[in-house]
C-alpha cells in the first residue's frame, strides 16, 4: 500500500514541474502612488504677552485635523509630538515649537504641522533711585510690564508727587516717579527770657541755637531740632541764677544781758534792703530765727536772702549775750556752800555747818543786780555731849572730853570680850553712839569628862544591839542654863563595828564645847561547821548556811551523792555569856548525837525472769545491770545496756521487768540519695526514676554491694525537684534535701535541685548455711560496698544535662514486726515490750495495761481487757488471775483520813484469811492502799 502512494505522489510532482515549465504569466501592473494625508487648519505662529507684572502666561489654539488624500473614508490620526499642548504655561524667552504629525496607515508616509509660540516680556526704564523713602513693587522685576510700585518715604520726609506708578505695554511709566522732600517746622520763636537764632533753615532735622538773657542760663543743651512730624523740639529753659544782693549790708553787732538767773533775752533787729535781678519779691530768713530767747554767749547770726528760682545770697552780724555775777564764795571752816545758779544775779547760795557745828548769821546770800551780796557771810562754831552710857560686863573710859568727835574707850571685865564698836563717839546732834557689848567667850566645861568607852558583842541574829549611858555633866562661866546635844541618844541600836558618840554644850552666847566615847559592838562567830569529818570517799555533807555563822544565823544540811541524812537538817549558832568573850558552839534540835549522812540502804531486787541481774554495792547506793538468757533480750523499757541504779530516791526504774522472747528482723534496707544541680524542673521525673531503676539493676554497683545477699533489691526510689533558694549557701540547700555533702560546684544557670531517695531491700531468709550472725556480718559488708560505690561512682551515677551534687550515707533500718522497735546493737534486733506493758506502735515506748486489762505476752500491741464484771487491782497487770469481780461500792471512815468513796472486790478465791481491797471510785487509776480487815464495820 506503501509503495502504491509513493508513485502516486512522484506522478504528482512530475505533472507540477512539467507544466511550470510550459506556461509563463505577464508582470502585474505597477502599484497606485500614495499621497500623504492633508492638514486642515494648521496654526499659524502665535506672539503673546506675559500676564502683567510676571513672565509667563498661558496660550491656547485650536488643534489641527487631517483627511486621507488617498481613500476619503479612510481615517486619520493626528498626534501632537512636540511642545507643550495648547492651555500651557509659556515663560517668555526663545519661540517654543509645537509639531503634530498626520498618520494614515497602510504604508503611507506621515505628514507634519509645525508652528512656535513666542512670549514676548516687555521692560519699562528702571525708575530712579528714591532718596529718604522706601519702594515696592508687585511685578517678579520692579520694571516689567504691569509691575505696580507704591512710595513711602522716611520719618520726617514726604511724597512729591503720585504714590504709585505703574509699567505699561508701551514700555513707558503711566506717571512720573514721585520725590521725597523734608518736611518744614517754620520759624521758631524765641525762649522765656533769651532769644533763638537758625544756621540754615526750618525742615526736617536743622538744628537752631538758643542763647538766655543776662543773669540766666540753660540747664541743658542750648539747641533745639525740627522733628519729624513738623514740629521743633522743646529748648531747655533759661532759669534764673544770680542771687539777690544786700545794697546796704547786714544789721550791725549786739552787745544784750540776760536777765536774774541768767533768764534768756530775745534777740531782735531791723531787717537789711534786697535786691534780685527778676525783679521780683525776696524771701529773707535767720539762724538762728528772729526773736530766738538765748542764754549768755556769742552768737553768729546769718540773715539769708532767697529769690523765686531758690537762689540764695547771705550776710553775718555778731550777738554778745552776757550775764551779770557777784564775788565768789568761799565756804566757811567746818561748813559746805550750795547755790542756785552759780554766783550770777538772782542766784540764792545756802551755807550749812557740818555735823555737830552750829550756824552763826543768816544761812542765805542773794546775788543783787549790782553784782553785790545782800548779806554778809556767817560762821560755824561746834557742840557737845552729855555723860556716856553704860555697859554691861564693862565700862567706858573718857579721855578726851564730852565735845563733839571726842571717844571713849571700852573696857570687859575678865573672861569677856569687847564686840565691835570698841569705843563711841559724841555726834553732831549731841548724842554718843550706840556703843559695843562684852560678849562672853569661854565654852562651857564638862567637869567629869565623858562617859567612858562601851565595848559590848552583838545580839542574836535579827535582834537590835541597844546599848544605854548616862549624860555628861556641864557647866558655864556665865552661870546661865547650857544646852547639851548628843548625835546619838542612850539606848540607840547600834550596828557591827565601832561608833563614836559626840556631845555638844552651847551656852547662849553660842560658844561650844564637845567630848566624845565610842561603842564598840563585837560580831559573835560560831566556827565553820564540820559535824561529818571528810573521809576518804570525800565530803558527805554540805552546809547552806545563807546568813554566815553569827550568833543567831543558822545553816541547812544536805548530803552529797545522795546519802541519806539522819538527824536534825538545820543547825543553829548559839551564844554562852558566862564568860568574856563569849563562847560560840552550834546546836540541833532532837538528840544529843549530830546529824548523820549514812550510807544508802537499797532493798533487794528480784530477778528478771529468763534473766539476771549483776549488782555492785556501793557508798552512794547500787549499780545493777540486766542481762537475759539465750534467745531473751533486754525489753524496750530499758536502756540498751539494761543499767539499773538506786540512789536516796530509790530504784530507777522501781522494778526490773522479765526479759522478753528475742525477735529477729524479717529483713533489713539500707536508704540513701544522690544530689544534682539542673536548670529548672521541667525534665520528667516519672523519667528519671525509671531511669534510675533500670541503671542500678543493669551496673555493678547493685551486685558488687550485695554479694553476700544476691536477693537484695532496689526499692522505694522517690525523685524530687526544687529550687535552690536566692542568697542561701549551697549547703544549707543540701541539707533541705537530705545532707548530702557537695561533690562539684554547680554553674550559675542551675538554679534548681534534684534528689533522688533509694532503698537496698535485703531481706533475712535464715537456711541451713546462713545463721543470724552471718546475715549481720553481709549487711555490714553491704553497707561498705554501697557507700564505697557512691563515693567512686566513676560515672555510673551521672545524669547528662546535670551536676552530681553529692550522696547523703547509706542508713540502716531493720523491718522489725508490730509491737518491737529496732535497736541498734550488735548484733541487730527488734526488742518489744515484757509481759503487763505494751507498744502500740513502733515508737520504742512502753506503756502499762490500764486498771481492768492484762497482757500474758511479751512484745504486745495492746492489752487484753478483763471479763465483764471484773477488773484488776492495778496497772500492768501480768494474767487473766489478776482480774476479780467487784461487788460494790462502800464508804470507809478511818481515824488517819477523811471518807473515801471505795469499791469492794471478790477475793473469796483467795484461800485463807479474806482480805477486802479498796480502790479509789474514779476509776481506780491509782491503787490508795491493800489492807486485810477483820470485823471492819463498812457504810454504804
Amino acid at each position: 500500500m506503501k509503495g502504491i502512494i509513493t508513485v502516486l505522489l512522484l506522478i504528482l510532482c512530475a505533472v507540477v514541474v512539467l507544466g511550470c515549465g510550459s506556461s509563463r504569466r505577464p508582470p502585474p501592473p505597477p502599484p497606485p502612488p500614495k499621497y500623504q494625508p492633508d492638514f486642515a487648519g494648521c496654526p499659524g505662529d502665535v506672539t503673546k504677552l506675559p500676564d502683567p507684572g510676571t513672565l509667563a502666561t498661558v496660550v491656547s489654539w485650536t488643534e489641527p485635523t487631517a483627511r486621507s488624500r488617498n481613500d476619503g473614508n479612510r481615517k486619520v490620526v493626528v498626534t501632537r509630538v512636540g511642545g507643550p499642548s495648547p492651555g500651557s504655561t509659556f515663560q517668555a524667552g526663545s519661540p517654543v515649537k509645537i509639531t503634530y504629525q498626520a498618520m494614515e496607515g497602510n504604508g503611507v508616509p506621515p505628514s507634519y504641522c509645525s508652528f512656535y509660540v513666542t512670549v514676548e516680556a516687555r521692560y519699562c526704564d528702571p525708575l530712579p533711585t528714591l532718596n529718604h523713602g522706601r519702594r515696592t513693587c508687585s511685578g517678579s522685576r520692579d520694571n516689567i510690564y504691569g509691575s505696580v510700585c507704591t512710595h513711602a518715604c522716611s520719618a520726617g520726609y514726604k511724597v512729591n508727587g503720585p504714590d504709585t506708578v505703574t509699567c505699561k505695554d508701551t514700555k513707558q511709566w503711566d506717571k512720573r516717579a514721585p520725590l521725597c522732600e523734608p518736611v518744614s517746622c517754620g520759624a521758631p520763636g524765641n525762649i522765656d527770657h533769651g532769644s533763638t537764632v537758625c544756621f540754615r533753615g526750618h525742615t526736617y532735622s536743622e538744628m537752631c541755637s538758643t542763647a538766655c538773657n543776662s543773669g540766666y542760663m540753660h540747664t541743658g543743651s542750648p539747641f533745639i531740632t525740627c522733628g519729624a512730624n513738623g514740629v521743633w523740639s522743646n529748648a531747655d529753659p533759661c532759669v534764673d541764677k544770680e542771687p539777690p544782693t544786700f545794697p546796704n549790708g547786714c544789721p550791725g553787732n549786739q552787745v544784750l544781758y540776760t536777765g536774774p538767773l541768767e533768764r534768756p533775752v530775745a534777740v531782735f533787729w531791723t531787717d537789711p534792703d534786697t535786691n534780685d535781678n527778676s525783679g521780683q519779691s525776696v524771701t529773707l530768713t535767720s539762724n538762728p530765727a528772729r526773736g530766738s530767747l538765748l542764754g549768755p554767749g556769742f552768737y553768729l547770726f546769718k540773715l539769708i536772702a532767697t529769690d523765686m528760682a531758690s537762689n540764695e545770697a547771705s550776710c553775718m552780724f555778731v550777738v554778745d549775750i552776757k550775764s551779770r555775777e557777784c564775788d565768789a564764795i568761799t565756804a566757811p571752816a567746818n561748813s559746805r556752800v550750795t547755790c542756785s545758779r552759780g554766783y550770777v544775779e538772782g542766784s540764792e547760795c545756802m551755807v550749812t555747818c557740818n555735823r555737830g557745828y552750829d550756824i552763826q548769821g543768816q544761812a542765805l546770800l542773794t546775788c543783787l543786780q549790782s553784782e553785790q551780796w545782800n548779806v554778809a557771810l556767817p560762821t560755824c562754831d561746834a557742840g557737845g555731849c552729855s555723860t556716856p552710857p553704860t555697859v554691861e560686863n564693862g565700862v567706858l573710859k573718857c579721855s578726851s572730853g564730852q565735845t563733839y568727835l571726842a571717844t571713849c574707850d571700852l573696857v570687859c571685865d575678865a573672861g569677856f570680850e569687847v564686840q565691835t564698836p570698841p569705843y563711841i563717839q559724841c555726834t553732831y546732834n549731841g548724842t554718843w553712839t550706840t556703843p559695843g557689848s562684852c560678849a562672853d567667850t569661854e565654852p562651857p566645861d564638862f567637869p567629869q569628862d565623858c562617859p567612858d568607852n562601851i565595848e559590848i558583842y552583838a545580839a542574836s541574829l535579827g535582834q537590835p544591839n541597844l546599848v544605854t549611858w548616862a549624860p555628861p555633866d556641864v557647866t558655864d562661866n556665865s552661870g546661865k542654863a547650857v544646852e547639851l546635844v548628843s548625835d546619838i541618844q542612850p539606848g540607840s541600836n547600834f550596828s557591827v563595828g565601832v561608833t563614836r558618840v559626840k556631845y555638844k554644850a552651847t551656852d547662849v552666847n553660842g560658844n561650844s564645847k564637845k567630848c566624845f566615847f565610842t561603842v564598840t559592838v563585837n560580831t559573835a562567830v560560831c566556827p565553820v561547821p564540820a559535824l561529818q569529818p571528810q573521809t576518804t570517799q570525800g565530803v558527805r555533807m554540805l552546809y547552806d548556811c545563807p546568813d554566815g555563822h553569827v550568833y543567831g544565823a543558822s545553816c541547812a544540811l544536805n548530803c552529797t551523792h545522795g546519802y541519806p541524812l539522819v538527824g536534825s537538817d538545820t543547825i543553829t549558832c548559839q551564844r554562852d555569856d558566862s564568860t568574856f568573850p563569849p563562847t560560840m558552839t552550834w546546836y540541833w534540835a532532837g538528840s544529843a548525837v549530830p546529824p548523820e549522812c549514812t550510807n544508802i540502804q537499797c532493798p533487794e531486787l528480784k530477778a528478771p525472769k529468763n534473766g539476771a541481774l549483776s549488782c555492785n554495792q556501793g557508798n552512794f547506793g547500787v549499780d545493777c545491770l540486766m542481762s537475759c538468757n539465750v534467745r531473751y533480750d533486754v525489753p524496750a523499757a530499758l536502756p540498751l545496756d539494761g543499767h539499773i541504779y538506786c540512789n536516796s530516791a530509790g530504784w530507777h526504774p522501781s522494778s526490773v521487768p522479765d526479759c522478753t522472747v528475742l525477735v529477729r528482723p524479717g529483713g533489713a534496707r539500707f536508704h540513701s540519695d544522690l544530689a544534682y544541680y539542673t536548670g529548672s524542673c521541667k525534665a520528667s521525673l516519672d523519667e528519671l526514676k525509671q531511669n534510675f531503676i533500670t541503671r542500678m539493676q543493669n551496673s555493678t554497683i547493685l551486685r558488687d554491694a550485695c554479694t553476700n545477699v544476691p536477693t537484695c533489691t532496689v526499692d522505694n526510689v522517690k525523685v524530687t525537684c526544687g529550687s535552690v533558694s536566692a542568697g542561701r549557701r549551697k549547703r544549707e540547700t543540701l541539707q533541705d534535701f537530705g545532707g548530702a555533702p557537695e561533690r562539684n560546684k554547680r554553674d550559675a544557670s542551675q538554679s534548681h535541685f534534684v534528689r533522688i531517695d533509694f532503698d537496698i531491700a535485703i531481706p533475712y531468709q535464715p537456711n541451713a548455711t546462713q545463721s543470724f550472725d552471718d546475715y549481720a556480718q553481709a549487711l555490714n559488708s553491704t553497707n561498705a560496698a554501697l557507700k564505697s560505690s557512691l563515693q567512686d561512682g566513676q560515672g555510673a551515677f551521672d545524669i547528662e544535662g546535670m551536676t552530681n551534687a553529692g550522696f547523703s550515707p547509706p542508713t540502716l533500718q531493720a523491718d522489725c514486726p508490730a509491737g518491737t522497735t529496732y535497736r541498734v546493737k550488735t548484733p541487730l534486733s527488734c526488742v518489744g515490750c515484757s509481759k503487763g506493758l505494751y507498744m502500740p506502735d513502733q515508737s520504742g515506748q512502753c506503756f502499762e495495761c490500764a486498771v481492768g486489762s492484762y497482757t500474758e505476752l511479751d512484745n504486745a500491741t495492746s492489752c487484753t481487757p478483763c471479763p465483764q464484771g471484773m477488773s484488776t487491782l492495778s496497772t500492768g497487770s501480768q494474767s487473766q488471775d489478776d482480774c476479780n469481780y467487784v461487788q460494790r461500792a462502800v464508804t470507809l471512815p478511818t481515824a488517819l483520813c477523811p471518807v473515801f468513796p471505795v469499791l469492794l472486790v471478790n477475793t473469796s478465791h483467795v484461800t485463807g484469811q479474806r482480805p477486802v481491797t479498796f480502790a479509789l471510785s474514779t476509776g481506780g487509776r491509782r491503787i490508795l492502799g491493800r489492807q486485810a480487815f477483820n470485823n471492819v464495820n463498812l457504810r454504804t
